[in-house]
């Protein structure tokens, strides 16, 4: 009979002994292993923070400085590219009545149209309001787009009179988009909701125009030329539409050669003309370009609004302090007094009491 057998009391409680002491081991290791890999994740975690407090990526005092200027410096750049722009705009757009600018579209009609007489540009049979066809007719505008509308009819006639100069064929249609003031006004409903949306959140508003005319390829690079360099009106070309009215490609035969230099026996002459001679001068007349185009413009006019009415972030605080500048520079400093030098009399000493 063997141990185990005489002794199964002591030999149960042995079993379950062990069997206890393998778990609490088992227990025991993983939890080592888990507080071993949270030790090791709370130790990359203070690495870190300590690579990020050398960095100084915290709010401090310098950087908060550092970011302050940066944002002053952004801020002067962009109210002074904004005030180049705002020479764009006019000191004032007066407020006309509907009597007032209806007198203004018959002037504006009358004169270009007998400019294009002149210069013998064709315009539509039915005639040309330049822009301004929704008030041909004597059609009165609104009152409240007067101001626009007559800002956007002095642009137009600048941009016809230039038009005219390079001498176009034929002016074929024109088309202006309604301003927003000239629009009917929105339901009663909607009133409410439409003037909270008055906000200005932008620096300009554009007003569309589209032309359609018949020119040269010169002649439409020289308008669009004269349009991007218009010192009085800003105006943005946002699409080119063209087509070529000769539906043959040009042949050899439409350029002209000149003669070739003569060459005589001895290489030389008086008729000879070197490499040299000939740079820069034409060897063939130019094949393509000269055919007519019709070419389709889309434009906008901008306007400008006015820098108080343009929400620009910081501004206030850069005004404010450029003023309190120029305050410092005119008071005049204090004139300082010369400075006293107090003296001090000496005291007379009593005279020595007398005895006899």
């Amino acid at each position: 009979m063997s141990w185990i057998q005489e002794n199964k009391f002591i030999s149960a409680v042995l079993g379950a002994t062990v069997i206890i002491s393998g778990t609490l081991f088992y227990l025991g290791m993983s939890a080592r292993s888990d507080a071993e890999k949270k030790r090791k994740a709370n130790n990359s975690a203070i690495s870190k923070t300590n690579i990020l407090k050398t960095n100084k990526p915290f709010p401090s005092s310098e950087n908060k400085q550092l970011m302050d200027a940066k944002l002053e410096s952004f801020t002067d750049e962009s109210l002074a590219f904004q005030q180049s722009l705002l020479k764009y705009r006019p000191e004032t757009l007066a407020k006309l009545s509907e009597n007032a600018f209806s007198s203004k579209v018959s002037e504006h009609i009358s004169k270009l149209t007998n400019l294009y007489k002149k210069e013998g540009i064709i315009i539509p049979d039915k005639g040309a309001a330049f822009g301004l066809e929704a008030y041909m007719s004597g059609r009165l505008a609104p009152e409240k787009a007067t101001r626009y509308l007559d800002y956007q009819r002095k642009a137009l006639e600048w941009m016809f009179v230039k038009l005219a100069e390079i001498g176009p064929d034929s002016l074929d249609n024109v088309f202006r988009e309604k301003l927003a003031e000239e629009k009917p006004a929105a339901a009663s409903g909607n009133k409410k909701k439409n003037s909270k949306n008055t906000k200005v959140t932008s620096i300009s508003r554009s007003l569309p125009i589209e032309l359609s005319f018949t020119c040269s390829e010169r002649e439409v690079k020289t308008f669009l030329q004269e349009l991007s360099n218009s010192e009085e009106y800003y105006f943005i070309t946002r699409s080119v539409s063209i087509v070529n009215l000769d539906p043959e490609s040009p042949d050899i035969e439409d350029g002209v050669f000149q003669e070739a230099p003569v060459v005589i026996d001895d290489f030389g002459g008086d008729d000879f003309k070197s490499v040299e001679d000939l740079a820069g001068e034409p060897i063939i007349k130019q094949v393509t370009g000269t055919e007519k185009i019709k070419v389709h413009l889309k434009i906008d006019l901008i306007l400008f609004h006015e820098a108080e009415k343009v929400p620009f972030p910081g501004v206030k605080k850069v005004v404010k302090k450029a003023a309190s500048k120029s305050v410092k520079k005119q008071q005049p400093k204090p004139v300082s007094k010369p400075a006293v030098k107090s003296v001090t009399k000496p005291v007379a000493k009593p005279a020595p009491a007398v005895t006899p």
